[in-house]
């Protein structure tokens, strides 16, 4: 999926790495063939989506991917990126919490949000109810800069009722996932999406 994204986007690729896993895997060549033809397909599909969504998608080599995450031990091979590339590299910290938080927590994150922003800080939190849409909407009234990372494609926003917070972020920073537009929020998805906040 790797080469493909990279070939219709123009970029330099090595040789197939979905023929060479076909292969180890010890596939019949038929069976082989239709898996990559259907995920050269699927990288199509969201490649045009990304350009009629006017998103960004930045690999790992790319000098926007953030150099913490790359120092990871399962760092995301690409990122679609909604708003401004240059925040992802900037100081960060990351303010995340409980969906189902009191209203003294809320009033907390969304204070340190702002007192974070207001120090230059950008803030990262995953956009969820309760604590991490507080720390967004904090930073963004302190007028400062927030990254939201989802566990769903960047064009779907989750919960549907930050969808007003959701624009604002992608204006004052940016929306990012590693998972394709249309891509929908499943439990397995927020795992990855956390160890991207972290």
């Amino acid at each position: 999926v790797e080469r493909t994204f990279k070939e219709l986007a123009g970029m330099p690729v090595g040789p197939s790495l979905l023929e060479g896993l076909v292969a180890r895997l010890g596939r019949p060549a038929a069976e082989g063939r239709r898996q990559v033809a259907e995920a050269r397909e699927y990288a199509r599909g969201a490649l045009e989506a990304a350009s009629r969504l006017g998103l960004a998608i930045i690999d790992i080599a790319h000098s926007a991917y953030p150099d913490r995450l790359r120092q990871i031990a399962d760092p995301p091979i690409i990122l679609w990126v909604k708003g401004d590339l240059e925040v992802l590299s900037a100081p960060q910290v990351a303010v995340v919490g409980a969906r189902a938080a009191t209203p003294t927590g809320i009033l907390v994150a969304r204070q340190l949000g702002r007192d974070l922003a207001a120090a230059g800080l950008v803030v990262v939190s995953g956009m969820a109810r309760g604590i991490d849409g507080a720390a967004h909407a904090g930073a963004l009234e302190g007028g400062g800069r927030t990254v939201a990372v989802l566990g769903c494609g960047v064009d779907i926003v989750y919960p549907r009722e930050h969808a007003g917070l959701a624009d604002r972020i992608a204006v004052a920073g940016a929306i990012v996932s590693e998972l394709a537009p249309g891509a929908p929020p499943r439990a397995e998805h927020f795992p990855l999406r956390n160890r991207i906040i972290s």
